[in-house]
């Protein structure tokens, strides 16, 4: 899809699985359920969608996925079937040594796993490897000096390669990356986690990461048991999405399988709905 200057394709690393709960906090099942059915195992389906934005010459990616390099265990855990990134790249014509910058939303192992990948000789590199990977500073100083509550959804070697080969880029608030390319700190979901902003000639898109993960999150009471700062959270979603409907802005969805992106409006009872697009 043509955004103004803006190139924005729409790019899936696979799929995996998260319990059901979990991803709905504090919902009851009876609800969430109606919306995605749980596996035996109380699991529901996402995607893990990513973005390709290019302008003036330059590559963005916008989150990595999982990845492939994650043990057998974990794999089983989450259902994971992906790793597919690369091969999306590939066929819009763009080799992972082209990328310029990688935007995290976040530093959790389903967002940030693709950064890195092991060789056939079990060697771990950087996927990306001419790439500079903003995080924000807030974000990679909780992963790094992660706590018990937090623990289980960071990996060393998913992040570690990307200081050591001298590829991270840290963010203190919002920043311009270029022109009309933001990102904005949110917080919420973790203490650093950031959305990505296009502006261009009177238009916006926004890239939610983890902020609103579906269509489905859309109702503010919705969010995960995942967020950390669910308060911090609730504000910021509360005024982003009035931001989107008031502002006409394409969002995307991190985890959405069947409609991951489209234009916000309020039905006559006020409800968020979705009308898709295809990227």
């Amino acid at each position: 899809m043509q955004l103004g200057r803006f190139q924005i394709d729409l790019l899936n690393d696979g799929v995996m699985r998260f319990d059901g709960g979990a991803f709905f906090g504090v919902v009851p099942k009876a609800l969430w359920e109606r919306l995605m059915a749980p596996d035996e195992r109380n699991r529901v389906t996402v995607n893990l969608n990513c973005a390709l934005i290019r302008a003036g010459g330059k590559t963005i990616l916008v989150d990595t996925g999982v990845g492939t390099k994650h043990p057998e265990k974990r794999r089983g855990i989450f259902a994971m079937a992906a790793g597919n990134l690369p091969d999306q790249l590939r066929q819009r014509g763009i080799e992972p040594e082209e990328i310029d910058y990688v935007v995290l939303s976040h530093l959790h192992f389903d967002h940030a796993g693709g950064a890195t990948h092991y060789t056939g000789t079990k060697e771990l590199r950087t996927t990306f490897p001419r790439a500079q990977h903003l995080v924000q500073r807030a974000d990679w100083e909780e992963a790094t000096s992660p706590n018990e509550r937090n623990a289980a959804g960071y990996f060393e070697e998913d992040i570690e390669p990307l200081r050591s080969n001298r590829q991270l880029e840290l963010l203190d608030g919002d920043t311009e990356v270029l022109p009309g390319v933001w990102c904005r700190r949110t917080g919420g979901h973790t203490a650093g986690h950031q959305i990505v902003v296009l502006e261009v000639d009177g238009r916006s898109a926004c890239f939610f990461g983890d902020l609103i993960p579906t269509v489905h999150h859309l109702p503010l009471p919705y969010s995960q048991g995942y967020d950390l700062y669910p308060i911090e959270l609730l504000d910021q979603k509360r005024r982003l999405l009035d931001q989107a409907v008031r502002e006409q802005w394409l969002v995307v969805f991190d985890h959405e399988t069947e409609h991951p992106a489209g234009y916000l409006e309020r039905s006559g009872q006020g409800r968020l709905q979705l009308r898709p697009v295809d990227l």
